[in-house]
């Protein structure tokens, strides 16, 4: 919904109302899931939310909404790129490339260099 907002910024003479409206919902939706994250304190779901109103309110000022936004954008994915990367991982380790490397090795066969 961030991405959204900010795009909807640029849309000419609603954009910045229809901006604040999805970056407000994305705010509440942000502080609702952590609300219900165990790795989420209340105090930090409160300035979570806090800080995200803020940057909703920057992106009031026409011009400086885009650059609220992206810091928001930025704050939440900041949280999933462990996940991200991980899910990455995982699915480099089961491409057909890796598994034929895994087999050479588990026959004793050597690896070349085409096989990394």
């Amino acid at each position: 919904m961030d991405v959204a907002s900010a795009i909807s910024a640029f849309v000419p003479v609603y954009g910045t109302a229809i901006s604040a409206g999805t970056g407000l919902t994305s705010s509440l939706t942000n502080f609702g899931a952590d609300l219900f994250d165990k790795s989420v304190s209340l105090g930090g779901a409160f300035k979570n939310l806090g800080t995200n109103v803020a940057m909703d309110a920057v992106g009031l000022i026409p011009g400086f909404g885009t650059a609220g936004k992206a810091g928001k954008v930025a704050k939440t994915l900041v949280k999933y790129v462990p996940r991200i990367v991980t899910a990455l991982s995982a699915a480099n380790a089961l491409s057909p490339e890796s598994r034929a490397s895994w087999a050479k090795l588990a026959s004793n066969e050597s690896l070349t260099v085409k096989d990394w």
